[in-house]
């Protein structure tokens, strides 16, 4: 007995966006991490910027955060806990909204920690938009990888 599940064009549709939607946020998140690992100088620099965190743990977050963010984007990419690593990337990126917000109210002007180094070109609009778009795409992942 075969078990044959037929998938209307508009969920093969979703299911097409939602594997595109976690591979672009997997490139995120790795080519963010990588730029991040690399340039350990820099991304402790980016963090102090901030103004978030208190000086004691500046160094423990900039050590944790590349790797966190490359080991998010492999599970992303290769979709293996697909829905966890979605729900801690949108996590991540909603925490970075706040920072990105936060600094902004107070008048700092920073470098994201991104690789993006022209601060006028790194604005909070432009941040939190390509933000929103990533946490949506979280969201469309976690939702699509559901069981069915």
């Amino acid at each position: 007995m075969t078990n044959t599940r037929t998938v209307s064009r508009g969920g093969r549709i979703r299911d097409v966006l939602g594997v595109l939607s976690r591979l672009v946020l997997a490139a995120v998140l790795l080519i963010s991490g990588v730029i991040k690992a690399l340039d350990a100088r820099e991304t402790i620099v980016a963090v102090r910027a901030y103004q978030l965190v208190p000086e004691s743990l500046v160094g423990a977050v900039a050590a944790v955060l590349p790797y966190l963010e490359i080991a998010l984007g492999l599970l992303l990419l290769i979709g293996l806990a697909t829905r966890l690593a979605a729900v801690l990337a949108a996590v991540v990126m909603v925490v970075f909204v706040a920072a990105v917000t936060s600094a902004a109210a107070r008048g700092l002007s920073i470098d994201c920690g991104a690789g993006v180094h022209d601060r006028e070109a790194t604005t909070v609009a432009r941040v939190a938009l390509a933000s929103a778009t990533y946490i949506a795409g979280t969201g469309f992942s976690c939702k699509l990888f559901r069981r069915r």
